[in-house]
């Protein structure tokens, strides 16, 4: 159907509201049912064969800067007074 549930609607327009194209990809492959009404009302290509190979870098890099931050504040914690 070329009408979305009351959900996918909701999930599409937190889909606009995303930065970049690898984000969208992911929260695509994350979302099947957007991505489903997607492919029908947009003619979109399924996420699921392209997000990986797209957005593990992404992710791989997200891990490496939370990891950063989390050493960083237990730094900062231990120089805290008593």
């Amino acid at each position: 159907s070329k009408v979305p549930s009351r959900e996918v609607w909701d999930l599409y327009q937190t889909y606009l509201n995303l930065a970049g194209s690898d984000e969208r990809l992911a929260f695509r492959r994350d979302n099947p049912d957007l991505d489903a009404w997607g492919q029908v009302y947009f003619g979109w290509e399924p996420a699921e064969g392209r997000v990986r190979g797209q957005i593990e870098p992404w992710r791989s890099s997200l891990a490496r800067e939370l990891a950063d931050l989390e050493r960083r504040i237990a730094e900062m914690k231990k120089r805290l007074p008593k």
